[in-house]
């Protein structure tokens, strides 16, 4: 028998590769009829043994019921539309307890052991690639377009729709500079000084000047309303004086994420719409409008179970939701969208009433991205950004509010 520390130590290994595979690793394509798979897919097995050899230390979160509701609800949304015949909506299901997996999994590891060994390490890796990307240095753009998702954003990376030079907006291993600036804006979040120190702060905003250089509309106001949301609630031991040099560190990213986009200011910034009034006048905002008309109409057609999953309705007629609200609603109705909002706001209430830990104030300000974001975006849609966000539930459920002494998951006698 393994010993605690040999176990903490395999958890903690098989959670660095799962961080790692998922910011540095390309989707493996198994055949056109099957969605493309994550390298993390193929560590899911590991996940499953290391759980049930530690399935007697594993603890009961009512988290977990919302999840597996979840769950039990997809298919009744199914049948409803005569869609329990269709493979492809049940990887659904599976994301949900993948899902699920990840989060068990990281309620074993330590924090502060995982920042060290591979949050920091990671994320200085992902910074230097996505600017051998940005400056595309040994046209290492054309190794991602080949091996990485991207397609068009990469295609016209630096460049207008007649192909000229014009802003750049980073793309990364993420294949979408909305997405690849929420994972940046993850690493801030996580980065941010609570209890101030300069080499915390350096390191926070090294990671804001990433999200900038993304170019995400979606992105700068979410951090508008962080950087709010920290004050209302006290999350930092900030002074004046600290809260003035954090903000004009703030600032100065964005001039310089301007200069760099831009080539030193020849075009126009395209974050710049949000300060001008102009974006809601973009192709871009009317597009979204004219969705989630589309949507709302449907919506209103099956208001209690939705359409079902129905990937294919989107990509035949090339419609992005770009508002997770919309499409849970859409596809699995008023129930399906109770669920999923309760994904967030019942641990985000529970922090709200002690959030004293580091991990605490980095899970609720994480929750609190993804509720905004989803105005917007799909973030829980997204196969990086919904593993991000188990991990960081799975190390938030070992911080005060969320510890049981007695309570744990039911086991078979054997």
């Amino acid at each position: 028998m393994m010993n605690g520390q040999t176990l903490n130590r395999i958890g903690l290994f098989l959670g660095g590769l799962i961080l790692f595979s998922l910011l540095f690793l390309p989707d493996i394509h198994l055949g056109k009829q099957l969605p493309a798979f994550q390298t993390i897919d193929f560590l899911l097995p590991f996940v499953v043994v290391y759980l049930i050899v530690r399935r007697k230390e594993l603890q009961w979160q009512k988290y977990y019921i919302i999840l597996l509701l979840f769950c039990a609800y997809i298919p009744i949304s199914m049948f409803v539309n005569g869609r329990l015949n269709k493979v492809i909506d049940y990887f659904e299901i599976y994301k949900i307890l993948k899902f699920l997996l990840i989060i068990l999994l990281f309620t074993f590891i330590d924090f502060k052991q995982f920042s060290t060994r591979w949050l920091f390490p990671l994320f200085y890796g992902l910074v230097i690639l996505n600017f051998v990307h940005f400056f595309n240095i040994l046209d290492f753009n054309s190794f991602l377009h080949k091996y990485y998702i991207g397609g068009i954003q990469l295609e016209y990376f630096g460049l207008n729709s007649l192909k000229e030079q014009s802003v750049k907006r980073m793309v990364g291993t993420m294949g979408n500079p909305n997405i690849n600036a929420l994972v940046f804006s993850i690493f801030a979040i996580i980065f941010i000084p609570f209890n101030y120190s300069k080499k915390q702060l350096s390191i926070f905003l090294i990671a804001i000047l990433m999200v900038f250089l993304c170019q995400s509309r979606t992105a700068l106001i979410a951090w508008g309303l962080i950087l709010i949301g920290i004050a209302i609630l006290r999350l930092a031991n900030w002074k004046w004086k600290e809260w003035i040099l954090i903000l004009s560190g703030i600032v100065l990213m964005y001039f310089i994420s301007w200069a760099l986009a831009t080539d030193f200011f020849k075009y126009s910034l395209y974050s710049n719409y949000i300060l001008d009034g102009s974006i809601l006048q973009t192709g871009s905002a009317l597009g979204r409008w004219e969705a989630w008309t589309l949507l709302g109409n449907m919506i209103i057609e099956k208001p209690i179970f939705g359409h079902g999953v129905n990937k294919e309705f989107f990509y035949a007629n090339h419609i992005y939701s770009e508002n997770e609200y919309i499409l849970m609603a859409w596809r699995y109705g008023i129930i399906g969208l109770i669920l999923y909002i309760g994904l967030f706001l019942y641990p985000a209430f529970i922090l709200l009433r002690n959030h004293r830990s580091t991990i605490a104030k980095t899970a609720l300000l994480f929750l609190a991205l993804m509720l905004t974001t989803a105005l917007t975006n799909n973030p829980f849609s997204d196969r990086t950004v919904v593993i991000f966000l188990a991990i960081i539930l799975g190390f938030s459920f070992n911080t005060d509010p969320f510890k049981h002494k007695k309570t744990h998951l039911p086991q078979h006698e054997s």
